[in-house]
């Protein structure tokens, strides 16, 4: 890939032998002085995929590409170290939050669910 033009809100990549992609910022820059840096969107729905891509550019040289297959939006309340979740038309689930590491743990309908930053 290389960049075609870039500025605070708009990335055009070259790919080579499949043309141009065209994205867009999501949220502010993470640094003025280094504009590729922070989380961009494609314009459209990729060839092929279900949904947007997202990139991830990070200042530590590397680079995310993810492309989500399913969001799920629940209302949370946390007390100590218990968390409820609750789930439109599905539900609540409730128990301990913790940390493995960096690895943050949280009660799921079948046990426990393990997430990590990326």
């Amino acid at each position: 890939m290389n960049i075609e033009a870039i500025s605070t809100e708009a990335l055009r990549l070259g790919m080579p032998k499949a043309g141009s992609l065209d994205l867009k910022r999501v949220g502010k820059p993470e640094d003025p002085e280094h504009l590729l840096l922070g989380v961009w969107v494609t314009v459209q729905t990729m060839e092929g995929l279900p949904s947007r891509g997202y990139y991830y550019f990070r200042s530590d040289g590397t680079e995310t590409f993810t492309v989500p297959f399913r969001t799920d939006q629940c209302r949370y309340a946390i007390t100590g170290d218990r968390i409820r979740m609750t789930y439109p038309q599905r539900g609540s689930v409730e128990g301990a939050v913790r940390w493995e590491g960096d690895i943050l743990v949280l009660p799921w309908s079948r046990g426990e669910a393990k997430f990590k930053r990326f």
